[in-house]
């Protein structure tokens, strides 16, 4: 049974009315507390870090989904669970990641959070772009 946004779930939790940017289909709602980061994590978070992605997920929602183990270790998405535990949140959405080592997931994360440090931006597209919000966004 789907659940809609700001609807009761089965367990009881509100969903936050602010998650549903991205579809439920092949999604799985988690709740936060039985959720653990991964302690081979190289990536770290710094508070200023994690209260910036708790605003942009306030305004936003949460747009992709947290990939975790079976067992409930965060695997890639870690920023987003902190965000959401920042908020208050008491789930979020999921892809389960099964049949496959947690060291191939590990480095399958590692691989794409690198990937954003490694890409250049375009400045000038960069500046028209906050320009805009600036001027049109509240």
């Amino acid at each position: 049974m789907a659940v809609r946004r700001g609807e009761l779930d089965p367990a009881g939790d509100q969903w936050p009315a602010t998650i549903g940017h991205n579809s439920l289909v092949g999604s799985q709602r988690f709740a936060l507390s039985r959720l653990t980061l991964n302690e081979n994590q190289a990536q770290t978070w710094r508070p200023a870090v994690v209260r910036r992605a708790a605003k942009a997920m306030r305004r936003h929602g949460q747009p992709l989904d947290v990939v975790i183990t079976p067992e409930g270790v965060v695997v890639l998405g870690d920023l987003l669970v902190l965000g959401a535990r920042e908020l208050g949140w008491t789930q979020i959405n999921v892809r389960i990641e099964s049949g496959r080592p947690l060291l191939e997931l590990e480095l399958m994360a590692t691989e794409f959070n690198k990937l954003a440090e490694l890409s250049d931006w375009d400045d000038l597209k960069l500046g028209n772009l906050i320009l805009r919000v600036e001027a049109e966004l509240p």
